[in-house]
Parts: C-alpha cells; structure tokens; sequence
C-alpha cells in the first residue's frame, strides 16, 4: 500500500489535462506511454470547482467512481491541482451549455 502513496506525487506530476468543445481528457504515464480516460462533456452531469489555498487555483470534479478513501466510498475524477481552476472551469461550463443548446441532428437512414 505504500508504494501507491509513494507514487501519487510522481502520476500527479505527469498527468496531463486536455479540455475541446466536447470532452474532457486525463493522460495519466502507464507502463506503455500515456493512458487516456475521455469524459464527453454532453454526459457530465456535476462540474464541481474545489478551490485551493492560492489565488485561482484549485480542483475540478466531473466524473464519479466507486473508490475508497479515508472519507468518502465514492472517489471523484477530474482536473486536480490546476493553477488556473477557475478560468477552466468557467470554460468548461461554457462548453457544456453550448453542447446543450446547440440543436441535434437527426440521422435519416435511406
């Protein structure tokens, strides 16, 4: 169990967050390169902000797993430690109203 505390610092380092008009993206280092977790934007249905101690900064949910920590059995997937967690959240919100109100297509088969 140690070992997983030990490397938490060094995967949260290396993790990479990725946000388009449609999803939000984790690249997390694996054994094989990069692991990618894809969250489409149109399913999300909480975009919490956790703000930290420094101006701006902070943590953003939008995904669920069962999980266990020492408070919660529900783990929380996201953005973690961002320096800019506000503007990326306002941005995130933003591209979840525009998938919202933009009209669907229907697909015709023929």
């Amino acid at each position: 169990m140690a070992e997983v505390f030990l490397l938490r610092p060094y995967l949260a380092r290396r993790t990479q967050y990725v946000l388009t008009d449609r999803r939000a993206i984790i690249l997390r280092p694996s054994l094989s390169g990069l692991s990618q977790q894809d969250y489409p934007l149109a399913t999300m249905k909480l975009v919490s902000l956790t703000k930290g101690v420094g101006q701006g900064t902070g943590s953003i949910g939008f995904a669920e797993t069962a999980g266990w920590s020492s408070t919660r059995l529900v783990r929380v997937i996201g953005f973690e430690h961002l320096p800019d967690a506000e503007a990326v959240h306002a941005k995130m919100l933003a591209a979840k109203e525009a998938l919202e109100a933009a009209p669907t297509r229907e697909v015709h088969h023929g």
